[in-house]
């Protein structure tokens, strides 16, 4: 019994210090900053899209913020680098404007739509540093959440302008509360 509270002393000592913002092993550099975004491509199937006339697959770039974990979505026609990354300056000064600071890391994974040229060139051209992850667990979780509430909003109300659905489905993520920190993404970055 002595040994199981001991243990059980040492898990909720780790799971207190795991919710703490550490400091790298680098002085005074922080691994946790506003500065620091993933993206990932998300497809819509033509078959979900019938109710508004679509007859090609729609794609949807979504940018979060890694610390706070306010998200943008915007839509995309292809998955071509060219047009992702009109789409991608798009979604950065939007979430620029929501953080208050310029974007300085992005992470995504080895999609050649983020590997290409002209995204390449927008992110050198904004000082942004580009790092390839293996999984980007939090755009991941905000990706399945974002597409649920979509697909609700989709459904709910039928036809109309996609973008409405979109703004409402990323609206619902930003102002759902997180169970670990108990604050929504939009009340993380008044913090």
């Amino acid at each position: 019994r002595r040994r199981f509270m001991s243990w059980l002393k040492r898990q909720e000592i780790h799971q207190q210090n795991s919710l703490r913002p550490k400091e790298a092993k680098r002085a005074g550099q922080k691994v946790y900053s506003r500065n620091i975004v993933q993206a990932d491509l998300v497809e819509a199937k033509t078959k979900d899209l019938q109710t508004l006339g679509r007859k090609l697959d729609t794609y949807f770039l979504t940018v979060a913020s890694l610390l706070t974990g306010f998200m943008h979505a915007v839509e995309v026609k292809t998955k071509k680098s060219g047009p992702v990354a009109k789409v991608m300056a798009e979604a950065f000064n939007k979430l620029e404007q929501k953080l208050g600071k310029p974007i300085k890391t992005l992470q995504t994974d080895a999609g050649g739509e983020f590997l290409g040229a002209p995204v390449q060139k927008l992110l050198k051209k904004r000082g942004i540093k580009h790092q390839v992850v293996r999984l980007g667990a939090k755009i991941e979780q905000a990706n399945g959440l974002w597409q649920r509430k979509f697909y609700v909003e989709l459904h709910k109300h039928g036809g109309g302008k996609i973008q409405r659905y979109i703004d409402a489905a990323s609206q619902i993520v930003n102002e759902t509360k997180s169970r670990v920190l108990g604050v929504s993404p939009l009340e993380a970055l008044e913090l």
